[in-house]
Formats: structure tokens, sequence, C-alpha cells
């Protein structure tokens, strides 16, 4: 085995590595319907709707951390079975779908690594709104990295 952080037990769907369509979501409200601004430097993306259809909606975690973001080859190993979902209490199954989750077992040789731990701060959940649709070639890291808005630095919206 390589890198921990190259592990992935399920492929990928063709939709998720190459989507048809990227889009940059520009608003957000929180579950308690309070607009909510995206601090500065956040660019939250995800694929377009499938066959056509825009979307309208998305939602996403609000993360805390006192450091930066830095991949940890060396965290908790852990197993799928050790999950549950977070609201249903259900076993979490192999999916590449993001889920809030709870850990109820400590398989310590497991085969996935908690890579990257943040905390949930308020409002936790936003409905994310207002898409503009926008070429994947032009979102590169260093455009991510300099903290400027889409519509600050425009990425040759479609």
């Amino acid at each position: 085995m390589s890198n921990a952080t190259e592990v992935m037990l399920t492929q990928p769907r063709t939709l998720d590595v190459a989507p048809a369509e990227v889009v940059v979501w520009e608003s957000a409200r929180g579950i308690d319907e309070q607009e909510w601004e995206m601090p500065a430097g956040t660019l939250v993306t995800s694929r377009g709707g499938a066959a056509g259809v825009s979307k309208s909606r998305h939602y996403a975690l609000v993360c805390q951390r006192n450091e930066p973001l830095r991949v940890n080859d060396s965290g908790d190993r852990f197993a799928i079975a050790d999950l549950v979902n977070f609201a249903s209490g259900n076993p979490v199954g192999h999916s590449q779908v993001t889920a809030v989750v709870n850990r109820t077992g400590r398989s310590a040789d497991g085969p996935y690594v908690a890579a990257v731990i943040a905390t949930l701060a308020y409002p936790y959940v936003i409905e994310l709104s207002d898409p503009i649709k926008v070429d994947p070639a032009k979102l590169t890291p260093a455009r991510i990295r300099s903290g400027k808005r889409l519509m600050q630095t425009p990425l040759e919206v479609s």
C-alpha cells in the first residue's frame, strides 16, 4: 500500500471524477434561515445537475480549526463498521458521499485514515444557492488560495 491518503476502497463514479458541469456556490443560509456570509477565501464547488437539469441548491457542513488544514497520513485508523449515521444511527455504507457520522468502534488497524479533522461550527449546516457555472480548468489551487471571491476574480463563467 502506498501513501494512506491515496487509498480508495471503491472506485469513484465517472460523474464525480469528471463532471459534465461544475458550479461555484455564491450564497448561503444557515439552518436557522439566516443569510450566512461565507468567509473570505471560501470557494465551494460541486458538480452541476445531471442530464442538463440545473441544481439550484446544495448543502455543506461548516467546520473550523485553529490550525491550517493539513493531511495527516498517520491519523487514527478506522473501519466502516466503526461508523454509524449521525441522524439515524444506522451503519454507514461504502459510498463516496459525505455524511455526518458517529464513531462507535475503534478498529486501530482499519483500512481508512482520519487524515483531516475539524470541528463543526455554527451554523453547522448551510444551504447553498446562487450557483454559477464555471470552467473547472480555471479552478486552480493558486486561484483558490488567493482568497478572492468569484465575483472579484472572474473564472470565465459559462
